[in-house]
C-alpha cells in the first residue's frame, strides 16, 4: 500500500489549524486526496481527530484504493478518464459519514503523467475531473484539481 507521508500537508490550506470548537472535547473530520500518477490513480480517504481546541489535529486512519491505468491514459477520452475518478469517489461515500460529506474537501493532484501531456489534453482531463467533483456531495475547494510541479512532487515524498 502506498501512503503519503504527512497527509496533513495536502489539506493544510483547506482546514483551519484548530477545527475543534471551544466547547467540544473532540472533533473528527475527513479529507479525500486523489493521486493521479502515470501508472494509476489512487484515492486516500483520511480521518483526522482533534482532541481539544489547544491541540492540532492528528491522522487517525486512512482508506486506500487504486485503479489502473493512470488518468493520462485517457488523454483522448477525458470523460472516460473522469469516470474512473467517479467510481473511486463512490468508495469515499462509504468511508465518510453522510453528515460530514459537505465539510470534507476532495482534491486531486496529478503528477508526471499529466504534466507530460499536451496542455489542452491535460486540461480537458482535469476539467472533466472537476465536473465529477462538483457533482459529488463533497466540498470542492478552489484549485482542487491540479497538476503538481515536478519539484513539489519530489519533495512531497521525502
Amino acid at each position: 500500500i502506498v501512503s503519503h507521508p504527512k497527509p496533513e500537508l495536502w489539506f493544510q490550506e483547506l482546514f483551519p489549524l484548530k477545527m475543534c470548537p471551544a466547547n467540544a472535547s473532540m472533533v473528527t473530520f475527513y479529507g479525500i486526496m486523489f493521486d493521479a500518477g502515470s501508472t494509476g490513480t489512487r484515492i486516500h480517504i483520511y480521518t483526522f481527530i482533534q482532541q481539544s481546541p489547544e491541540n492540532p489535529a492528528e491522522l487517525k486512519g486512512e482508506v486506500f484504493e487504486s485503479v489502473k491505468p493512470g488518468l493520462s491514459a485517457y488523454a483522448n477520452q477525458p470523460k472516460k478518464g473522469a469516470e474512473t475518478i467517479r467510481k473511486l469517489l463512490e468508495m469515499a461515500k462509504n468511508a465518510v459519514p453522510p453528515s460530514h460529506w459537505n465539510k470534507t474537501p476532495v482534491v486531486l493532484k496529478a503528477t508526471a503523467g499529466l504534466r507530460l501531456l499536451p496542455e489542452l489534453k491535460a486540461q480537458a482531463l482535469l476539467s472533466q475531473v472537476r465536473m465529477v467533483f462538483e457533482d459529488s456531495p463533497f466540498l470542492v475547494p478552489d484549485n482542487s484539481v491540479s497538476i503538481m510541479d515536478g519539484s513539489y512532487e519530489g519533495a512531497s515524498y521525502k
